[in-house]
């Protein structure tokens, strides 16, 4: 009877540990799920007070910006220079301000993302974060994690079209952007 009880205790334990291990390797990729009702009305980010932003511009031709934004809204709409992309981060007018974000204890980020017609976008949050994501028509709520960013980050993250998206006038928005720490905890990054 005590082996059979050893061996319910050993199974239990193993359970357990494959479970964690399972539930630990869920952080560590992208998730995606319908957004709540409501998310029209949002903010681009959720808490963070907001940040400078970077278009990107064509520097072989005539120097055109590669999108606008309407902050307000969270949209990005695509110009006319058959690529697009830029960055959200320490900025002023476009140019490097010298400030730096802690993003060290980021370990997630969440946001709800449609675009005017489907396709793919590049989201990427400091060098060593590169993430794909398709966008559909409808507000979906993304969870990208984050591994191992940097303490004095210049973007808080970078987004560009990749394959599509790219059509002059498409529109891309984001809503709700927040950073959340590895206890599943909304934190605010820190100016340096």
């Amino acid at each position: 009877m005590k082996l059979s009880l050893i061996k319910k205790i050993t199974t239990l334990f193993f359970t357990a540990l494959l479970a964690a291990g399972t539930l630990s390797a869920k952080v560590n990729k992208i998730t995606y799920k319908p957004s709540e009702k409501g998310v029209e009305n949002a903010k681009l980010f959720k808490s963070f007070g907001g940040c400078g932003v970077q278009i990107w511009q064509d520097e072989w031709n005539d120097h055109d910006m590669t999108f606008s934004l309407d902050y307000a809204s969270g949209t990005i709409t695509v110009g006319s220079v058959g690529w697009w992309g830029g960055a959200f981060g320490s900025y002023d007018n476009g140019k490097d301000n010298g400030g730096t974000f802690d993003l060290s204890k980021v370990a997630e980020v969440r946001f709800d993302a449609k675009a005017s017609t489907y396709g793919t976008v590049y989201f990427n949050i400091d060098n060593n974060n590169k993430n794909e994501l398709d966008i559909p028509m409808e507000f979906m709520s993304y969870s990208v994690p984050v591994k191992k960013a940097s303490a004095r980050a210049t973007n808080l993250f970078v987004i560009g079209g990749v394959r599509d998206l790219s059509d002059p006038g498409t529109t891309i928005t984001l809503k709700n952007v927040s950073f959340y720490d590895a206890k599943g905890n909304e934190i605010i990054p820190q100016y340096n």
